[in-house]
């Protein structure tokens, strides 16, 4: 009997196929996690758009149920709008977009989220999404997007386009298998999360039971992202350079390229370098450049020194907003705040991290509130180096005796031009050294100033409690000097009560301290 050939069932696949068969890995997984991630994707696109035009954000979220496990989640926002021409691409094709390939500080960086959103309604409705976008034209066009899974590429139908005053783009999916609730894993509290990070942005949120939530910008200060970082030579792998030389560059020279497309890369470095790899190897075109070449000229940009990496296309929120929105949101008695000067890791990624802190009020228990460039990070909270930093600091010397049992939220947000995700689910930061360090540093510098609030809060309860004492035999006191003094005691009461204000004006100097949030 032949033996049946092992490979005659070979075949090649594409992406889109990989993540249909896997769309756990996109985070479509649990019913609750997959409406959020659908939301996650859609909002974090709105807000990268209206940053990268320079638009203050305006949002509109409705997410309805027309039975059971089945949903129609509708994203409307004020952004620039897409050319139609780019729409199917946009919503219909995975790997596809304007991020990936650009060192700017996003939510959204693989190209994968909206199409993805589209697949996993096409698998568990059979519908396309319906996309609606104008620029300001005078035009508007809609259009129904579905993905050709085999091919990896979009299909439109019902395309048309009518004149009106209107911009932005708003999305339309129908879903089934997912499950909206207010859990802490939800859609609700992913815009409430997100509400807290994006004080520059209106978001209105219309959930399944008609009840209507508007978080309303606490800031009008418009939030850019109009600058773009390159590679740094010291960050850079020899894969790195071959790929600028054979697919992107558009040098004639070696030289004119690491000028060109590298940073901190000027004629004196190229001087350098010329002493180390010779002149031949710079002058040649990039299109020849072989990969032993390539090692030879990483290697030597290795022994160079250069300048840091730039970080002024870092986009942080800032101290100042952070205690500005967690004040008006979680109303706390304490906020503090911590935004870090810019970092590096991994030879030449800048980074900077941001922590702030509400304490008591009405803040009850203890939330630890994970953020990626201002975008929540709700699942995969064990896996992640934010959550590994808070673990591991010493909170009693702050004041904390334990989180769990404390009121206090702990705000982490880490922004980059690459945030090192665990996974493509985009839900955990990888435990980076460099990451992980100034995570924990940021932790315990806000935790500082948590200190002087809590050492404010003990003297203060110290001082109640021995007012209080003094307070309870303060009649009899008044009864026994009166009979002694032979005086009215009505008078002696009111002697002793004045004295007892004065000894203890430094309570009501701590208590309005502490209820104004100093530091």
């Amino acid at each position: 009997m032949a033996k049946k050939d092992m490979f005659a069932e070979f075949k090649e696949h594409s992406v889109a196929e990989f993540f249909k068969k896997n769309k756990q890995m996109l985070g479509f997984s649990s019913r609750i996690r997959s409406l959020t991630t659908a939301v996650h994707e859609y909002v974090s696109n709105s807000l990268d758009a209206c940053e990268e035009a320079g638009i203050l954000p305006e949002l509109y979220i409705e997410i309805t149920n027309i039975s059971g496990d089945h949903y129609v989640l509708k994203v409307r926002d004020n952004g620039p709008g897409i050319p139609p021409d780019i729409v199917p691409r946009v919503f219909g094709k995975l790997l596809a977009g304007t991020k990936f390939h650009r060192m700017i500080p996003t939510r959204g960086q693989q190209g994968i989220g909206a199409a993805g959103v589209t697949m996993f309604a096409q698998m568990t409705t059979g519908k396309p999404v319906h996309v609606k976008t104008s620029r300001g034209d005078g035009t508007i066009y809609e259009m129904d997007v579905m993905i050709d899974v085999k091919r990896n590429e979009p299909i439109v139908k019902n395309q048309r386009s009518y004149p009106g005053n209107w911009r932005g783009t708003e999305v339309t999916a129908e879903m089934r298998e997912v499950l909206y609730n207010r859990s802490k894993y939800s859609a609700y509290e992913y815009v409430r999360r997100t509400a807290l990070a994006n004080p520059h942005a209106q978001i209105t949120l219309v959930e399944p039971d008609g009840k209507k939530t508007v978080w309303y910008r606490t800031s009008f200060e418009v939030v850019r992202m109009d600058k773009v970082g390159k590679p740094h030579p010291l960050g850079i792998t020899v894969d790195d350079l071959m790929t600028l030389a054979h697919y992107v560059t558009k040098a004639r020279k070696v030289s004119s390229m690491l000028r060109t497309e590298l940073e901190a890369v000027g004629t004196k470095s190229i001087q350098e370098l010329e002493k180390l790899v010779g002149r031949d190897l710079l002058e040649k075109n990039p299109a020849d450049l072989q990969w032993a070449e390539a090692e030879r000229i990483v290697n030597a940009l290795k022994q160079m020194k250069f300048r840091s990496p730039s970080t002024d296309v870092l986009v942080s929120i800032g101290a100042e907003q952070i205690k500005t929105s967690l004040r008006e949101n979680l109303k706390p008695r304490y906020v503090a705040a911590v935004t870090r000067k810019p970092k590096v890791y991994s030879g030449g990624i800048p980074f900077l991290v941001e922590v702030g802190v509400a304490m008591d009020g009405d803040v009850k228990g203890f939330e630890l509130m994970r953020y990626a460039n201002r975008s929540p990070l709700l699942f995969e909270q064990g896996a992640c180096a934010i959550t590994q930093a808070v673990n591991s600091v010493g909170w009693k010397r702050y004041g904390i005796s334990s989180l769990q049992d404390a009121n206090v939220v702990i705000f982490v947000n880490v922004v980059s031009t690459h945030i090192p995700y665990v996974s493509a689910g985009k839900q955990a930061i990888a435990d980076i050294p460099e990451v992980y360090n100034e995570i924990r540093a940021a932790l315990m510098e806000a935790g500082r100033k948590i200190r002087e609030y809590t050492l404010k809060v003990s003297q203060m309860r110290e001082l109640l409690a021995k007012k209080r004492i003094l307070e309870h035999y303060l009649p009899e006191l008044s009864t026994a000097l009166a009979r002694i003094l032979d005086e009215d005691e009505q008078r002696i009461h009111q002697i002793l009560k004045s004295a007892l204000e004065d000894r203890y004006r430094r309570l009501k100097e701590l208590e309005e301290k502490i209820g104004a949030g100093a530091e």
